[in-house]
């Protein structure tokens, strides 16, 4: 069931600035590439793309992306805003929680409140900044521990074929952050990453025959 977003979380995300790169800060600045081959033409493989990231109700591995509700109805356009949202209930089955834990997860999903809590401390804010045939790309914003983009780039590799190429450019803005990224931030944004490319290829009649991803 799609939880979009309303009210004072809505309006908060759309209040949020840009979170910018600063070569002040003690971070790095990072690039991570990845490529991933389809065996699908690159038209077909961009239009099921596209109706995967607008999906209201799919899960990318352990990330669900949310949408303000005035705008959920819609296919995303540059300007528009979103949350990463962590899946508390399916981190929680993967890292094998009792199963009291995972009735009580599974009981605040349907009522809500596992979705309100995942919206406010276990989320990412973003903002579409390219939403071209063959290009897609977010900025994030504050009250994300990282600053930068990921573009989503789709090139032809022939009749039958074709190649995503996602880079993301980030910089820890805190400590904290970067503690967080290294331990599973990176991770999860890569398999979240292979799960779009799985459920895109896979609608339009294929699949992901090579990926450089580490799941």
């Amino acid at each position: 069931m799609p939880r979009d977003l309303d009210g004072a979380i809505a309006r908060r995300l759309h209040a949020r600035a840009p979170q910018v790169i600063d070569a002040r800060r003690p971070a790095a600045i990072k690039r991570n590439l990845h490529e991933l081959e389809i065996d699908r033409d690159a038209a077909s493989f961009a239009r099921a793309l596209r109706d995967v990231l607008n999906d209201r109700t799919a899960r990318f591995d352990l990330i669900r992306v949310r949408r303000p509700a005035a705008d959920a109805w819609r296919d995303f356009a540059v300007g528009d805003r979103f949350q990463g949202c962590f899946s508390l209930r399916a981190a929680a089955a993967r890292w094998g929680a009792p199963p009291w834990l995972s009735s009580t997860a599974a009981a605040l999903e349907r009522i809500g409140v596992l979705a309100w809590l995942e919206a406010r401390v276990a989320s990412d804010h973003s903002e579409i900044t390219a939403a071209d045939t063959y290009r897609v790309a977010y900025r994030y914003l504050d009250g994300t521990p990282l600053a930068g983009e990921t573009t989503y780039t789709i090139a032809p590799r022939g009749d039958r074929a074709c190649a995503l190429e996602v880079a993301f450019t980030y910089q820890e803005t805190t400590a904290l952050a970067l503690a967080l990224v290294h331990a599973f931030g990176m991770r999860a944004h890569d398999r979240a990453v292979l799960a779009q490319a799985e459920a895109a290829a896979s609608r339009a009649g294929g699949r992901v025959v090579r990926h450089t991803i580490r799941a």
